[in-house]
């Protein structure tokens, strides 16, 4: 059957330069991913008028409900509450600033200014005071600019222009200097609206009002108008990359040169124009990393303008397109130090991050061409010229044509089929001859672009030569044979007769999809077909040349055997020869050819046990798994795998459906909106690494008897943290500030003083203490982006629980002093038993030396009472005889003796006197040597008259 080959030729005609051309348009197609961002749990907020990162990287959104800070999961907020005056002094919020000392400055829409200090979480508020000349000239405030000398300047809506001096930024009553339109003073302030204030890289001030742009000189206090081509009222003001003003107005956008002072550029509205403004509002603008300027519309959208070239690309809200703009009514456009762009609507908040989504989609795409609009997807190839072709369930075939933008119809002309299932071209295969093979299940087309020519080759029975089976799948081996994988077995093509030849692997089973079903081939080095089959028919290795068949089954209890017989994928390792790798229904499977065994891969090396619908194999050697729940980049030598799902942007993929590695190395993926597609080497890691901070701390307190949490103020700019003994149960949270794919940020811990390792927790950011000993502790975090890309550093917080007052250190100092008190008392109380003890033995002994004394005193008395006696009976005696007239003898010998017995009494006294000065130690031992003959006689004389 002939076939025109018009359409054909002329794409291969455009080369190399159609591929690129397709690249483009499928670029642009998937370029650009709204993400809608929730600040509450019930998408309760609505208008976004102000938004900024702070020093930390925390987000801040100014709503009309208040204020909001981002984390990348939730959202604090903070609004006005008329009975604390420590809070926001209005909810409606126009403006956002961080100033050097990391104060956040709050201008509201008629309720004045307000500074947040983030270690109280508390506000400040400023407000006009009538009469107060010096004082805030308005509360409306619409802008806000912090010059190099840390001066704050306040643009207000009637009040002009306010000048916040450094020192007075944080007094009770700041004074404040104004600067105000005045008609007679032509180098006044243009107006008293003051929308826009910038102050660009070499200094210069530049002030956007309700009626005019002017500079603003403030050396000197005077205003310098500068005429616009346009509208006079100024919304927006930014610098570019190369010095140049954007001025977003009312009547568009203009671009200014400083230097020269004059107008570059203007871009408007233009009725039918498509590559002009979506609408001339041009609310606030922004330049990205790439240089383009994107302009933010009231009704109108997001603008993209490309300055070199002056293309203008619109984005525009579709509710038929998934990640599309939320909303048209856009207040704000915001770029982060990631380079993502945040969009504040009327409905909300919309991220664009330009490294987020990995998978692009020709979803959008297919769904302008009339072709495709009411057909659904089947099979999918880009063959080697770079065409596209697409398969529908109905049975058509289109052809992408790059140049028109549209779907051509290719579908070849044969037989009606009643059963439109059984038309469904869901597989393709281009041969060595450049031919493209269309399988279904009713047959095989073959189409031949060279020559025009169309051949249909329709299934029949087993024992004919015809095709046996609906076509699964297609390969050629290394001779150039093409063999085709059907639902009834294998199936050479015979080139020379255009006939087939069937092969079973279980010839006893004739049955279409049973165990012979051929989902998935490979070829190896040595020419071998390995086969996959379907139905617990487990993996075959077809030698062409012996036509036999070698099956590997599941054994159970035999680990070396297949994980499964239902088999789905098989690829050849091109860089490991002898390596077969096999997707099962129960994960995937390595057969080494050396070793003859299959080594299976589990949930421990991070392939899950789902199903692996196909294998690719990319240049860097790594292995694309795709499952129905995402597609795995496995490095089998770093043992590393990587998980790519919904959040990466790839839509749900379709099980059993066509996959395919192109020529440009892209994968193709099906899906039930279209198709998905990948370049293995697009899929660049995230290598930003996130700060990391403790953001929340909530306590449990045994003497609360409500049993409710009570949360800790400002616990981000913390480093120490003191707590009670009370406090039974702590919960932390924590967050890494990566805003891409935030779900995949990863957190470990580590808390001093009670555990010695790292734990870690996954993807979970709270961490819950219960009963920790009064102590100090240090909890440790870090966290990691996306990617895995870890924060060594991470956030520190020095944890101190103070003890009850009996387990105190003074209350510990005064047990033991009163433990020594009593060691003293005791001790003390011994001595003086001791004391009391020896003194009653020392009485009792004085008593008996007492007594000894006097017994010896009676002795000694008794004693000198006898010498005492002698003397004086020898004194009496003769004196007794010399008065009775008796006495007839010698009487001065009577009164010699009577003279010595005097002499002895008298010695006696005086030894007496001298026993007395002894004691009294007032005598001492005289010793002499004395004439023993003669004392001997005198004591003889003194008895003799006896």
């Amino acid at each position: 059957m002939s076939f025109p080959t018009s359409f054909f030729q002329k794409i291969r005609g455009m080369g190399l330069f159609a591929l690129l051309l397709w690249g483009i348009l499928i670029a642009r197609d998937g370029e650009i991913k709204f993400e809608h961002i929730s600040l509450e749990v019930d998408n309760s907020e609505k208008l976004v008028d102000a938004i900024l990162q702070d020093g930390k990287g925390f987000m801040w959104f100014g709503t009309i409900m208040g204020l909001y800070r981002y984390d990348g999961y939730a959202a604090t907020r903070y609004s006005h509450d008329a009975e604390d005056s420590t809070s926001l002094s209005g909810n409606f919020i126009r403006e956002l600033l961080e100033d050097s000392d990391g104060q956040i400055w709050v201008g509201t829409k008629e309720n004045g200014l307000n500074w947040f200090n983030p270690h109280s979480e508390k506000f400040t508020r400023i407000l006009q005071t009538p009469g107060n000349k010096k004082g805030l000239s308005s509360n409306k405030i619409l802008s806000l600019v912090l010059d190099a000398e840390g001066n704050i300047w306040i643009g207000t809506d009637g009040g002009g222009l306010n000048k916040l001096p450094s020192a007075e930024k944080y007094k009770p009553s700041p004074e404040i200097i104004r600067y105000q339109h005045n008609p007679d003073i032509p180098s006044s302030l243009c107006d008293d609206r003051v929308r826009a204030l910038y102050i660009d890289s070499r200094g210069r001030f530049w002030v956007g009002t309700n009626n005019g742009f002017c500079q603003f000189f403030p050396a000197t206090g005077e205003f310098q108008k500068i005429p616009l081509n346009t509208s006079q009222r100024i919304y927006s003001i930014i610098e570019d990359r190369y010095g140049k003003l954007w001025i977003g107005t009312y009547g568009g956008v203009q671009v200014f040169d400083p230097d020269t002072r004059t107008l570059l550029n203007d871009y408007q509205h233009h009725t039918g124009d498509p590559n002009s403004l979506s609408y001339n509002r041009a609310i606030s603008l922004c330049e990205d990393r790439e240089g383009m300027i994107w302009v933010a519309t009231h009704s109108g959208g997001l603008n993209r303008i490309h300055p070199a070239t002056g293309r203008i690309t619109r984005f525009l809200h579709d509710p038929r397109v998934p990640y599309s703009l939320s909303y048209n009514w856009l207040q704000q456009i915001y770029m982060d130090d990631s380079g993502a762009l945040w969009i504040g609507s009327t409905l909300g908040i919309d991220k664009v991050d330009p490294g987020r989504f990995k998978f692009s989609n020709f979803n959008t795409l297919l769904k302008r061409l009339d072709e495709l609009k009411e057909e659904k997807i089947a099979g999918i190839f880009e063959d080697s010229q770079g065409q596209f072709w697409i398969g529908t369930v109905s049975g058509r075939v289109k052809v992408l044509d790059y140049t028109h933008h549209r779907a051509v119809d290719v579908t070849p002309q044969r037989p009606v089929i009643s059963d439109f299932f059984t038309q469904q071209a869901r597989s393709f295969y281009e041969d060595q001859y450049g031919r493209i093979w269309i399988g279904r299940q009713s047959g095989l087309d073959r189409i031949n672009r060279e020559n025009g020519i169309f051949r249909w080759f329709q299934s029949g029975a087993y024992d004919s030569k015809d095709l046996y089976g609906t076509v699964l799948t297609m390969i050629e081996d290394t001779t150039g044979t093409l063999w085709i994988g059907t639902s009834g077995g294998l199936n050479h093509f015979n080139e020379a007769s255009q006939t087939f030849t069937h092969y079973r692997p279980d010839p006893q089973i004739e049955y279409h999809w049973k165990e012979n079903a051929v989902w998935a081939m490979a070829v190896d080095a040595n020419n071998q077909l390995w086969l996959g089959h379907s139905n617990s028919g487990g993996v075959s290795r077809f030698d062409p040349i012996s036509k036999q068949f070698t099956r590997f089954l599941h054994i159970p209890g035999n680990n070396n055997s297949l994980a499964d017989n239902t088999v789905y994928s098989i690829h050849v390792s091109r860089h490991k020869p002898g390596i077969v790798w096999i997707g099962t229904q129960k994960g995937l499977d390595r057969y080494d050819s050396q070793q003859n065994r299959f080594i299976h891969f589990t949930k421990s090396d991070g392939i899950p046990n789902d199903p692996i619908i196909s294998i690719f194999e990319d240049a860097n050697s790594l292995l694309w798994l795709v499952t129905v729940n995402g597609v795995l980049r496995f490095d089998f030598q770093g043992h590393q795998v990587k998980v790519f799902d919904k959040s990466d942007g790839l839509n749900d993929v379709l099980p059993f459906q066509n996959f395919q590695s192109s020529i440009s190395g892209r994968i193709y993926l099906s899906n039930k909106n279209g198709i998905s597609y990948f370049h293995p080497d697009s899929m660049v890691q995230n290598e930003f690494v996130p700060p990391v901070y403790i953001t929340g701390l909530s306590k449990y307190n045994s003497d609360n008897t409500e049993g409710t949490p009570i949360y800790v103020k400002g616990i981000t700019e913390k480093d120490t943290i003191d707590l009670s003994y009370r406090d039974k149960i702590l919960t932390f949270e924590f967050t890494a500030l990566n805003y891409r794919n935030t779900q995949k940020n990863q957190y470990a811990y580590l808390l001093e003083g009670f555990t010695d390792n790292w734990i870690h927790l996954g993807t979970e950011r709270r961490l819950t203490f219960t009963n920790l000993d009064p102590g100090i502790y240090t909890l440790r975090v870090k966290g990691s982006n996306n990617d895995g890309v870890w924060n060594e550093e991470g956030a520190a917080l020095r944890i101190i629980i103070h003890p009850p007052w009996w387990k105190t250190w003074w209350a510990y100092t005064l047990y033991v002093l009163i433990i020594i008190a009593l060691i003293y008392g005791f001790r003390r109380s011994e001595l003086n038993r001791q004391r009391l003890k020896h003194q009653a033995e020392m009485e009792h002994l004085e008593a008996e030396k007492m007594h000894e004394l006097d017994r010896l005193k009676s002795r000694f008395f008794a004693n000198i009472s006898h010498e005492f006696r002698t003397p004086l009976t020898l004194i009496q005696g003769p004196v007794q005889q010399l008065l009775s007239g008796e006495f007839k003898g010698n009487v001065d010998e009577m009164f010699h003796c009577i003279l010595r017995n005097c002499s002895r009494l008298l010695r006696l006294v005086n030894q007496l006197l001298d026993i007395s000065r002894l004691e009294n130690g007032k005598v001492s031992l005289q010793a002499q040597k004395v004439e023993v003959v003669s004392l001997t006689r005198q004591l003889y004389m003194s008895f003799e008259s006896l």
